[in-house]
């Protein structure tokens, strides 16, 4: 089963929710109405994303930014969204800044999973002859998975 990091969040934040009730004898908090927006705002860009509608995506992203600063998982998205849009510069500022924030000490992995992503989308844009298949000729008949060097 795999689920979305909103999901994953919101899973995280239940289980912290009950190890609070438990210490404070029972009392939880109910998420804010801000915290469900966002959740429906990162849902729809999610959506966006996976239309390609790198607008709509971003519009919704900006919006939950905006609503709560504190919104990592937004800003994150955020620069998939850039990078899928093909605005690498952008993205890579944005990813700088999002490194440096203190919520970025659990997010390390998809910091630098989308880090990865980036370049290897600037190194195919910088030398367009990085990820083009070789020459048939290069190509050994008995193993074409294979290349000959």
């Amino acid at each position: 089963m795999r689920e979305t990091r909103g999901e994953l969040r919101r899973l995280a934040l239940a289980r912290e929710q009950a190890a609070k009730s438990e210490h404070d004898g029972g009392a939880t908090e109910d998420p804010t109405h801000s915290e469900l927006k966002n959740d429906q705002l990162l849902r729809l860009a999610q959506q966006s994303y996976l239309r390609g509608d790198w607008v709509a995506a971003e519009q919704s992203l900006r919006q939950a930014i905006r609503s709560d600063r504190d919104d990592f998982e937004s800003r994150l998205w955020l620069v998939s969204v850039l990078r899928a849009a093909g605005r690498t510069d952008q993205a890579g500022r944005v990813l700088d800044r999002v490194a440096t924030r203190d919520a970025a000490r659990g997010w390390r992995r998809e910091i630098e999973q989308e880090r990865r992503r980036l370049q290897r989308l600037v190194n195919q844009t910088t030398d367009p002859q990085s990820e083009s298949p070789p020459p048939p000729e290069a190509i050994d008949p008995q193993h074409p998975e294979r290349h000959a060097a």
